[in-house]
């Protein structure tokens, strides 16, 4: 019922002579806390289009943990309910490093680098982490009432506050308006 997916791309040579066209290297994997060995499944594709999704997914029912490229919130539409996605929690901290580094953080001191917005978010996101990361010994059923009465209010916390972001009146970079819609 839970896997994850990410896709890149790969430079594929034309008769194996010089450049030729960008390819897609799709990976899907079961859940890392599943009761079984992990199942990696490697597609290659010439397209990022849906139709890989599509055909992978067909009689799948569950959730897929993926970042926001929009074939996912097709298949997802398109599913009729039998399949919901999840955001990348390391694909959002990712964007608000990129936001991070953007500033000038080496003239800054550390109450400078602390006051920062894309400090606090990270500074959120790690305290996910640190409650999360003792849950993977855990069975099932404890990881989930644990998750509830520690995990959830950390996530809570750090959504009230991108939330906050999103209603402010600041100035922020690119990177950061990114990281904020992500």
């Amino acid at each position: 019922r839970y896997t994850q997916s990410d896709e890149t791309y790969i430079q594929v040579n034309k008769d194996g002579y010089g450049p030729g066209h960008k390819s897609f290297l799709w990976v899907h994997t079961s859940s890392g806390l599943s009761e079984c060995p992990p199942i990696i499944v490697f597609c290659y594709e010439e397209t990022r289009g849906t139709d890989h999704l599509r055909r992978l997914f067909r009689e799948f029912l569950g959730y897929i943990t993926c970042d926001a490229y929009v074939s996912y919130q097709v298949l997802e539409k398109e599913s009729g309910g039998n399949i919901l996605t999840t955001g990348c929690l390391m694909h959002c901290r990712r964007y608000f490093a990129e936001a991070f580094f953007v500033q000038n953080v080496a003239a800054m001191d550390d109450e400078e680098l602390k006051a920062l917005p894309e400090t606090k978010a990270l500074m959120l996101i790690r305290d996910i982490y640190q409650e999360e990361n003792p849950l993977k010994e855990m069975t099932a059923d404890e990881r989930a009432a644990e998750r509830e009465a520690k995990v959830a209010p950390k996530v809570d916390a750090f959504f009230a506050y991108i939330h906050s972001l999103e209603n402010a009146d600041g100035i922020f970079s690119d990177r950061m308006k990114k990281a904020i819609t992500y």
